[in-house]
Parts: structure tokens; sequence; C-alpha cells
């Protein structure tokens, strides 16, 4: 009776996961390209991509990243409530696709001054689409403790850039 008891007790005052748990499933909705990371992509690649060849492609570029996508969860530290998850991610090197690209931008001038952008855009992209050059970067995922079970609160800018490939490390 005891033991029942014991056992009840324990398992009452057990969480529903844990940091590490909450993290890996996090990053896993993107590297499974879970239906929900692709929906909020195709939304994006609708707002700021008009021409559907450049969309599309763009699409294949970030799914790409995100499937490609290794991370190592390093560290775990606790404060009340919160909790934060150092990760080390290793992706393509998009930044310095970027840069490259944008170094020969002046291959894209048209006659009157102006760049094509379209043409430009798919250069751009069909670069890294070929890249395999990877860059590896922490971050620090921060969590919250809410009834028994930890969630991944919104990240940072400069971290989504970092899973993203286009952080500018240069800085």
């Amino acid at each position: 009776m005891l033991l029942i008891g014991l056992l009840f007790v324990l398992g009452g005052c057990s969480m529903k996961n844990t940091v590490r748990e909450a993290t890996a499933e996090y990053l896993d909705a993107y590297v499974n390209l879970d239906q929900d990371i692709v929906r909020q992509l195709n939304n994006q690649a609708r707002r700021y991509y008009k021409n559907d060849r450049i969309r599309s492609k763009y699409v294949e570029v970030v799914k790409r990243q995100y499937s490609n996508m290794n991370y190592d969860i390093v560290k775990e530290e606790y404060d009340d409530e919160f909790a934060y998850a150092t990760v080390r991610i290793d992706v393509y090197d998009l930044y310095k696709v970027t840069k490259e690209a944008t170094d020969n931008v002046n291959k894209f001038l048209l006659e009157d001054g102006q760049y094509d952008r379209e043409s430009f855009n798919l250069y751009k992209l069909d670069k890294m689409l070929e890249s395999e050059d990877r860059v590896s970067y922490d971050i620090v995922i921060k969590l919250l403790l809410t009834d028994d079970s930890w969630s991944v609160i919104q990240l940072s800018n400069d971290n989504l850039e970092k899973i993203h490939g286009i952080y500018n490390y240069g800085v």
C-alpha cells in the first residue's frame, strides 16, 4: 500500500515533458518539415515574392535548409519557471552565398542603370541550392513552464537568422 501511495505521489509530481524534449520537438518540427512550419513558410513566401518561379525556388531553398539542419542540445539552465537550452546548430551558410551574390550584382545591371531584380533573385537562389558550405552557431532557446509542461518562447530574430543560415557573422 505504501509503495502504491509513493508511486502516486511521484507520478503526480512529474513533468509532462523536459526542457530537452520540448527543445528537440521544436527543432524537429523544422527538420521534419512539419505542416505548420511549411504553411508558415508558404505564407511568408506569398507575402514577399509575387513571381511564382522565385517564390517556388525560395520555398525549396528554405525547405532544404530546414531538413538538413543538424543540432545538439549542449546545455540546460533553469531559473524558476524559465529554462534556457543552449543548442549548437549546423546549417548551410546562406549568408556567405548572399554576400557573394550581392558582390556580383553588377552582372544584372540593365541599360537604365537599374538591376534586373528577378534574374538576380533567381541567380542567388540557385547559388543557395548549389551551396554545400556549412556554418555552426550556438543559439539559446528560452522555455516557459506552464501546467507542468515546457514550451518554447518565440525565438529572437538573431536565432531565427541562424536557423535560416543568413545570420551576419561578419559583424
